[in-house]
């Protein structure tokens, strides 16, 4: 068996795993949750829903077409297209993490720009056309949670290159809003956000297609820079980027107050019950992982700096 064969292998067991852990917590998480099977929209996103669901369905289209590309384009002639080669550079790294550095050869300014505008720009698209354009802040607390994991790890790779790892996240990004948009194109935000809450065995899918990818967001960073500072160093980074993401937007949701948070997106359709202290042990929880990931990648990043002088 190659080694491409083994890793492909590894990635598979790893994607099964993820998704399997993550149906395990949405079944866990039922019991935090209060639905109110009669809530209706409000007026003025009831007014946006067919607009809504049309852009939804645009967005849907650029995305699956920006990954059919990716796809196609190492095959084919495509990849001397502009752009292509970003696609190319944002599949591959998705799906095959550990070939993320490879992915970065002979990739143009514009296809570098591409990497990050695209998947960007559809992630906050994706955020504003769920919130119905209707609220700003909870949009910016979401992304925010995105550019802040990749923020982290590209500080704690440096001096070496950030393009692995921001093609890495770039295409999880990518796959994370075409789930995101896959039943709002088709019954526009409100309506899909209502039938979600609504239907246990819909609820129990799209929690964990959402779960699953986010973490697969992590296997993939932490793949994509291994081969740049080793892979003890990769997961404290990735761990201290998990752990800045959680304490920024804790603390940023005991600021704002989870409830007028949550009253932005859920229309009174389901209700976390959960005390209000769980926001500060969850922002205490995310500075303790960031401290020891910062330990944990420092010491590998010196160890590894050390044999190799020897």
């Amino acid at each position: 068996m190659t080694l491409a064969d083994q890793r492909g292998r590894r990635a598979i067991l790893i994607a099964v795993s993820l998704a399997a852990l993550a149906a395990v917590v949405v079944v866990l998480s039922e019991a935090m949750l209060r639905v109110n099977s009669n809530a209706v929209l409000a007026p003025e996103r009831a007014e946006r829903e067919e607009l809504m669901a049309w852009l939804a369905r645009g967005l849907f289209v650029l995305g699956a077409g920006w990954l059919t590309i990716g796809i196609f384009a190492a095959r084919t002639s495509l990849v001397r297209r502009p752009g292509a080669a970003a696609a190319r550079a944002t599949w591959l790294s998705f799906s095959r993490p550990w070939r993320a550095r490879e992915s970065m050869l002979g990739l143009l300014a514009l296809d570098r720009w591409l990497l990050v505008i695209i998947p960007a720009g559809l992630l906050i698209a994706t955020h504003l056309v769920v919130g119905s354009f209707l609220s700003v802040i909870p949009v910016l607390i979401a992304s925010a949670g995105w550019f802040v994991f990749g923020a982290i790890i590209i500080v704690l790779v440096w001096p070496r290159s950030s393009w692995p790892v921001i093609s890495a996240v770039s295409g999880t990004a990518v796959v994370w809003s075409l789930v995101m948009l896959a039943g709002v194109a088709i019954a526009g935000p409100g309506n899909f956000w209502l039938l979600l809450w609504d239907t246990s065995w819909l609820r129990f899918i799209v929690l964990t297609l959402v779960l699953a990818v986010l973490a697969w967001a992590l296997i993939a960073a932490g793949g994509a820079i291994t081969p740049q500072i080793g892979p003890l160093a990769a997961v404290g980074a990735v761990t201290a980027s998990i752990g800045g993401t959680i304490a920024l937007v804790s603390l940023v949701m005991a600021v704002l107050g989870p409830v007028w948070l949550g009253a932005q997106w859920q229309d009174e359709a389901v209700e976390v019950m959960a005390e209000p202290v769980a926001v500060w042990i969850n922002f205490a929880a995310g500075i303790v992982l960031l401290v020891g990931g910062l330990v944990v990648t420092f010491y590998a990043r010196r160890v590894r700096a050390a044999s190799q002088r020897r």
